[in-house]
């Protein structure tokens, strides 16, 4: 492991950090729990350090402190150079919870990505974020003020008061809060048991020690905004982070590796996915 990495001081032998895809991973449970992501995407920002410098910095803090974030003990943390991808659940992690929510966070020493997503059933008869009422209810208890830093206002959206219905439906209430646990590698619920993987698709992980060899050094930054937003589209790519795990979100995967070819293409111009 290179003297600088950022996780030799939290080295585990019971989970040690380990390499997958390039980039070194916190713990063998970072990994695991890196590949049984899955859900809709409800929300997606971006933001560079130039234009935003507060919002870049929070959400680089949020990215690389040490868990728990928010509370929330179910974290899982990659990096490469200067990169750094964070998976946070915010609900799912408990045996009593319904649904599964996390947000990740892909941030650089000059932008940041951050996605919101879910695996809520949709709501009928609603269009964007509002189709995931009890989602929405979760992100903004859990994050309170960083949601508004890692989303803008894409999550200030009035919900209909507990109780009532649309098309013959019941919206639920508030979930109760994440309950943060006392154990380092915490229990994953209901996550952990739908067969969505194989001892095979793990394969790429390789365990790390302390007196391992430096990880893959880098690429070189882009040049400007364009260079940036190429550069943060082909890590999220090589990442694998397109939101979708598992048979459950497979339609959703295929239509976020699309929207990301699309907009490594388009990258010369305008806003991308959600930029405000």
């Amino acid at each position: 492991m290179p003297a600088n990495s950022p996780f030799r001081e939290i080295f585990d032998e019971n989970s040690p950090v380990c390499e997958m895809r390039g980039f070194e991973v916190a713990s063998v449970h970072d990994a695991v729990l890196r590949e049984i992501r899955g859900g809709s995407q409800v929300a997606v920002h971006f933001a560079y350090d130039h234009s935003d410098p507060a919002r870049h910095s929070r959400r680089r803090a949020l990215g690389t402190q040490q868990p728990p974030v928010w509370n929330c003990q179910t974290v899982g943390t990659m990096h490469r150079g200067d990169t750094f991808i964070r998976v946070i659940v915010l609900h799912g992690d408990q045996p009593e919870d319904t649904f599964e929510s996390h947000i990740i966070i892909h941030s650089v020493f000059n932008n940041a990505w951050t996605f919101l997503f879910t695996t809520e059933p949709p709501a009928a008869g609603r269009e964007g974020a509002a189709r995931f009422p009890r989602t929405l209810i979760v992100a903004r208890q859990v994050m309170g003020a960083d949601a508004q830093v890692l989303f803008g206002g894409q999550l200030d959206i009035a919900l209909p008061p507990a109780g009532d219905g649309q098309d013959g439906e019941q919206n639920a209430g508030p979930p109760a809060p994440v309950a943060p646990s006392s154990s380092v590698a915490p229990r994953l619920g209901w996550m952990a048991s739908p067969p969505q993987h194989t001892n095979a698709d793990l394969g790429g992980i390789a365990v790390s020690s302390p007196s391992a060899a430096p990880a893959a050094a880098p690429a070189a930054a882009g040049a400007g905004n364009r260079g940036e937003k190429r550069k943060a589209a082909a890590s999220l790519a090589s990442a694998g982070d397109d939101g979708g795990e598992g048979e459950m979100a497979a339609d959703d995967r295929r239509r976020q590796r699309r929207r990301g070819e699309q907009t490594a293409k388009a990258a010369d111009g305008g806003s991308m996915m959600g930029d405000e």
